[in-house]
């Protein structure tokens, strides 16, 4: 931001975040999510008026990986239903509390698609937030506990010595009892979390927390209705095959032999701009053609069809039938909670073609 830095490679969070006027490049090193995606990314660009340039470096080697990412966020349906019937049997009182990464591995559903479906059945009335807290704590002193106090003053090192008295002090790491801290001290809890984070900013302590727990109020009623799964899956089914159509729009867009500039000034209707900019790629006359640098080959159907029969013996002999999702998601190298918990990157045949798009993946594995 104070021009000491000349180059930053960062992620698309740099078109989310970034507001600097003299940005003069912006480079895509591969395709972007959408053309949405594209026009907030290269807007970072030139904001002071000055000539800037916009680069995309693209292929369609990195199409595949681009519509995995959506493909691999639409949970099974399946997935979904166990998350109903998990709420419906641990809610007690018409309240339900939950940790992400446990609730991710009991259904199979990653962390942000899994909030994006406990949003659908808030907007649904099924669920309401409540509340949420940190169910433990923990540090590491960083110096000595005396030498640590004698920063602060008389009032404040009373404070931490209190904090201090309704702690655990194991061999390494550190456990407040925040409940004691309140009861017998009257110190609220707000207070000891900031005291402490404090110190951790000061690198006088490490800090942890672990184990967030997100509390619900639930609604019996609306978590029973029927087809409730099959309304939720189809509202993912729907949400994916818009994200593939936004990827191929885009792809459509590079290949564009009319002004970029002006094309995309119209897919937002903004239809106050020239014929011709004078100064896109396809003004200069090079129009782009999206190509492979290599065609991506297929493996022979008897390797795949080996690679899939131990993949199925292996999740077997725990107990685990596999979908044929998950199969094209084995053979894609796409991850999941379970593909994890069986460690799937160890056998061979995770991801023997992952060059290739999810469709057509599943439509060999159909086929075969």
């Amino acid at each position: 931001m104070s021009d000491n830095v000349q180059v930053i490679v960062a992620t698309i969070a740099f078109g989310m975040g970034i507001d600097k006027s003299n940005i003069r490049f912006v480079m895509h090193y591969d395709l972007p999510k959408s053309i949405e995606n594209y026009s907030q990314e290269i807007g970072r660009a030139g904001r002071d008026g000055q000539l800037s340039t916009c680069i995309t470096f693209a292929n369609l080697d990195g199409i595949n990986t681009v519509e995995n990412f959506v493909y691999g966020d639409t949970p099974e349906q399946s997935s979904i239903e166990t998350l109903i019937q998990h709420i419906l049997e641990t809610q007690q009182n018409n309240q339900w509390e939950m940790q992400t990464l446990a609730l991710s591995k009991l259904t199979n559903i990653r962390a942000l698609p899994l909030k994006t479906l406990l949003v659908q059945l808030e907007i649904l009335g099924a669920i309401e937030p409540a509340y949420s807290y940190y169910a433990e704590y923990r540090f590491k002193l960083l110096t000595d506990k005396s030498a640590l106090l004698s920063q602060f003053n008389d009032r404040r090192q009373t404070f931490l010595e209190q904090v201090f008295s309704h702690t655990k002090f194991n061999k390494i790491w550190a456990i407040p009892d925040l409940d004691a801290c309140y009861q017998q001290d009257q110190l609220e809890r707000s207070k000891v979390l900031a005291a402490l984070e404090y110190l951790h900013d000061q690198q006088l302590i490490q800090l942890e927390s672990k184990q967030m727990t997100e509390v619900y109020h639930v609604n019996i009623n609306a978590l029973n209705k029927p087809k409730l799964d099959e309304s939720l899956f189809h509202y993912f089914k729907d949400k994916e095959q818009k994200e593939i159509k936004r990827i191929a729009a885009l792809v459509r867009f590079f290949e564009l032999d009319q002004c970029l500039s002006r094309m995309l000034a119209l897919y937002f209707d903004d239809t106050n701009v020239p014929e011709h900019c004078g100064h896109c790629s396809v003004c200069r006359g090079r129009v782009a053609k999206l190509e492979y640098s290599t065609p991506p080959t297929w493996p022979s159907d008897n390797e795949i069809l080996s690679s899939l029969q131990a993949l199925k013996a292996h999740a077997q002999s725990q107990n685990i039938k596999l979908s044929i999702d998950s199969l094209c998601r084995f053979l894609s190298g796409m991850t999941n909670p379970l593909f994890t918990q069986l460690k799937v990157k160890q056998l061979t045949g995770f991801g023997m073609c992952e060059t290739l798009r999810y469709e057509d993946i599943k439509q060999k594995v159909i086929a075969l």
